[in-house]
């Protein structure tokens, strides 16, 4: 009788190794379809974050791209604009230079109306006329008097100072209007043309 009971217990282990055998092979089926679809899951998050990664590339690729070209529209209309100011004032330099050298040569005269004058005696022949209507042209009731050469070139370099100043503060007004052109005051579509 003690050979059919090794029998059954050769049999039971044998059963219980192959059980056995049979779990672990399960279980690593199981283990190898979760480890699929976990790299399946990895792989898809990969994909989407590639494509995020490439959108936001895109959008910083226009983003750059439309910096550069405003830049450069920019820098175009700066460089119209600084020409145009070079030529304006070239323009105007050449000719205040030539108002102040005929006013300092008496070629050009300023002249002054005046409703009396009161000046030093002069005895005649002084360049002011004794009595104040002399110098009237037309109805006695106005007097002129002419500014001396030197004067009235000191006079035309003060002009010509406040227009130079003001020629800077429209140049500085249309460079503001350039690079920044939501500023307020500002013409909406402001071009380098707004110095005229």
């Amino acid at each position: 009788m003690g050979a059919p009971w090794k029998r059954y217990a050769a049999v039971l282990c044998l059963g219980a190794a192959l059980g056995a055998a049979g779990a672990w092979w399960l279980t690593s089926m199981r283990a190898s379809a979760d480890l699929a679809t976990e790299r399946a899951a990895h792989a898809r998050d990969n994909t989407r974050s590639a494509e995020a990664a490439a959108a936001a590339a895109a959008v910083a690729t226009q983003a750059a791209s439309q910096a550069v070209a405003t830049q450069s529209r920019q820098a175009q209309q700066l460089s119209q604009l600084d020409a145009q100011l070079t030529k304006e004032r070239a323009n105007h330099e050449t000719e205040n230079a030539r108002l102040r050298a005929d006013l300092a040569a008496g070629t050009r005269r300023v002249r002054l109306s005046a409703t009396s004058c009161a000046a030093a005696a002069h005895t005649g022949g002084g360049g002011m006329p004794d009595s104040p209507a002399a110098g009237a042209v037309g109805d006695d009731s106005a007097a002129s008097a002419e500014l001396d050469p030197a004067t009235a070139a000191a006079l035309a370099g003060i002009v010509v100072d406040g227009d130079r100043a003001i020629a800077q503060l429209r140049y500085l007004q249309a460079y503001v209007c350039t690079v920044r052109p939501q500023t307020a005051d500002c013409p909406a579509g402001h071009a380098a043309d707004s110095t005229q």
